[in-house]
């Protein structure tokens, strides 16, 4: 994660070190058709004003916009919790808050199981490319005793690709 302007990893490579639980697979799902699906039940002010906190493995915090643009395409980042911005909200939105954010929490997850556009079931040595900006990864089915699955995530930027 980088300040925004600097965000410049277009490519993820996924490869499988070791497979722990082969019950466990990833997902990938389509933030564009995520954010399409989100604007026909929200305001887009709404949504712009909906900041996506994630915090990683080692327990930072990141904020960023719910909805950011890529090119000609607007994508839903991933978070690990969202949180409204008061200052851009309408006054329309601050009065029923609590109920615009239960409702979207609920529809992200309904959307992001709909527009799942690939599931990945991992062997040692696999190797999986995606578009960072337009496809959300995560896993399914696991095990949290499971200590074993190891994978390795390469990140590749406009430079590295040209």
């Amino acid at each position: 994660w980088m300040k925004k302007g600097e965000y410049s990893v277009l490519v993820v490579a996924l490869f499988c070190v070791n497979v722990g639980d082969p019950k466990t697979k990833t997902i990938f799902t389509d933030t564009n058709k995520v954010y399409k699906d989100l604007i026909k039940t929200f305001d887009k002010s709404f949504l712009m004003n909906i900041n996506a906190v994630y915090i990683d493995k080692d327990n930072r915090k990141y904020l960023r916009p719910l909805i950011e643009k890529s090119g000609s395409k607007f994508y839903v980042n991933s978070f690990s919790y969202a949180e409204p911005n008061l200052k851009g909200l309408e006054n329309k939105h601050r009065r029923v808050l609590p109920i615009l954010m239960e409702r979207l929490l609920l529809e992200l997850n309904v959307l992001k199981k709909k527009h799942t556009v690939y599931e990945h079931s991992w062997s040692g040595g696999d190797l999986v490319f995606y578009d960072n900006r337009i496809y959300q990864h995560s896993r399914i089915n696991t095990n949290p005793k499971d200590k074993n699955r190891k994978l390795l995530r390469i990140w590749l930027n406009k430079n590295v690709l040209a």
